[in-house]
């Protein structure tokens, strides 16, 4: 009975510490997909949520990756030091650009970028990923930043980030601009 009883407990322990994180999940998701849709709202909602999807786990994969727990700024010292394989904010734009252009054919109603904000300034610069509905202008387009905060992702319509101002990274992009 004791053994039963403790085997209760293990289950209610590792089950009840995972929920806290899966509802986080589905509200950030929830968070994402209507400012996804919100970019163009004549895009089907189902696309918007698996891009969003996509978005997150793309972003909490390359977190468990770069091994970030720290501060952005305090973790871009360690990769300065070599003390860390990765994780500065160009690492996070690029993979999450990249993996989001190979999966487009899923996603045929959004386009993706690469913003900056400061370009050249070595302590300020700041990259990262524009989604935008196709054929919309980029200053209609959705920030996605995976950098910016180590512990969620942080999203912004392009003219309403608080922190930066971005311009298109036109040097590194790959994608057909339609201004």
């Amino acid at each position: 009975m004791l053994r039963l009883l403790g085997s209760a407990i293990v289950v209610w322990i590792a089950t009840g510490c995972g929920e806290p994180q899966k509802a986080a999940y589905i509200k950030q998701r929830h968070a994402l997909t209507i400012a996804l849709h919100k970019i163009d709202n004549e895009i089907d909602i189902s696309e918007s949520k698996r891009l969003a999807s996509r978005i997150l786990q793309r972003s909490k994969t390359l977190t468990q990756k770069f091994e970030r727990s720290l501060s952005p700024v305090f973790h871009n010292f360690l990769v300065d030091m070599h003390l860390k394989k990765g994780g500065l904010c160009w690492h996070y734009a690029d993979a999450i650009y990249l993996d989001l252009l190979r999966h487009q054919a899923i996603f045929p109603h959004y386009r993706f970028h690469l913003v900056v904000a400061h370009k050249g300034e070595y302590f300020r610069e700041h990259n990262t990923v524009l989604v935008v509905a196709k054929d919309k202008p980029l200053n209609k387009g959705l920030v996605i930043d995976a950098w910016r905060d180590n512990k969620r992702l942080v999203f912004y319509p392009f003219y309403k980030d608080p922190d930066y101002r971005w311009e298109h990274r036109k040097d590194r992009c790959l994608c057909e601009i339609r201004n």
